[in-house]
């Protein structure tokens, strides 16, 4: 339900905002992957930067969720765990 809502209103936005967060979210996925490469891992580095982009996403809308606050420390740790087996 939530992604529908937030599908919608990324729909609703001028074209030129739209256009800003689509071309920064992609250099950053893109960034992000060279710097995965340098880490020589097992899986695809696009791949590892997409889970990246789309977990620190996920976090941010969180944080603005009263319930989301008090465990962002221990998720970020969990998932940078988790990378590191990538």
């Amino acid at each position: 339900m939530f992604c529908h809502q937030l599908d919608a209103a990324v729909r609703i936005l001028p074209d030129e905002a739209y256009g800003a967060i689509t071309g920064n979210r992609a250099l950053l996925q893109h960034l992000l992957a060279m710097n995965i490469e340098a880490e020589k891992t097992m899986m695809a580095p696009s791949a590892i930067a997409e889970m990246v982009v789309s977990f620190f996403s996920g976090l941010c809308i969180e944080r603005n969720l009263k319930s989301g606050k008090a465990s962002s420390t221990l998720k970020i740790e969990n998932f940078m765990t988790a990378l590191r087996s990538l």
